[in-house]
């Protein structure tokens, strides 16, 4: 027998209900994501773009290994082309003969 979605009684919480519920949840996570931007157009006025946009793309590691950790993700079939992105955000950042840390903006 299948069953429809009245026939289950089913009522989603209030919008406004989760949200208080999850309030500090989601102050937390606004306050990080802040931070995270504050500290992005810092880095950007204080080294090349290129660099910073080459070492930000390192968070594919970070959101693989917490996925692996937290949710038991299979994450053997990724590696290959994680190991590609961190090998191309090194071969950016450390260029031979160049200084990494360079003052562009500032007079």
């Amino acid at each position: 027998m299948v069953h429809t979605y009245d026939d289950l009684h089913l009522t989603a919480p209030s919008p406004l209900c989760t949200t208080c519920s999850d309030f500090r949840l989601l102050l937390a996570i606004s306050l990080l994501e802040l931070g995270a931007v504050v500290f992005f157009l810092e880095a950007i006025n204080n080294i090349f773009l290129s660099y910073v946009v080459a070492i930000k793309r390192i968070n594919v590691l970070l959101s693989t290994l917490v996925g692996c950790v937290m949710f038991q993700e299979t994450v053997r079939s990724r590696i290959p082309y994680i190991l590609i992105m961190l090998l191309g955000m090194c071969i950016i950042v450390m260029q031979p003969g160049h200084d990494t840390l360079h003052v562009t903006h500032r007079t």
